[in-house]
């Protein structure tokens, strides 16, 4: 199976989940945002994350991570979203993923 066709179906599956408000409002922000700053990564943190976002899903023929402002939505979402707990471990496993690289 393709890896776009994978990630479609799996985006199709996830589709049954209620999007709340603030999940909206996070979608909107990153579509009018021009000129932004990250809340949640330092800037070195949000370049690895974005090149990494776009080996995944690559500009094709189809918009790639990038193009769709996936890393400021990531972003967003850890910062409005996540608990505490959470994003410690997250950044705490980016320092450990920035020492062994």
């Amino acid at each position: 199976m393709n890896r776009r066709k994978a990630l479609k179906n799996l985006g199709i599956s996830f589709s049954v989940i209620t999007v709340t408000p603030s999940i909206l409002s996070l979608l909107q922000s990153c579509q009018k945002s021009t000129s932004w700053n990250p809340v949640f990564f330092n800037k070195e943190q949000l370049l690895v994350i974005s090149k990494l976002m776009e080996i995944i899903i690559p500009e094709t023929d189809i918009p790639g991570s990038t193009s769709l402002k996936l890393p400021e939505f990531v972003d967003a979402y850890i910062e409005e979203v996540i608990d505490l707990n959470s994003q410690q471990r997250i950044k705490d496993g980016l320092n450990q993923f920035f020492k062994e690289v």
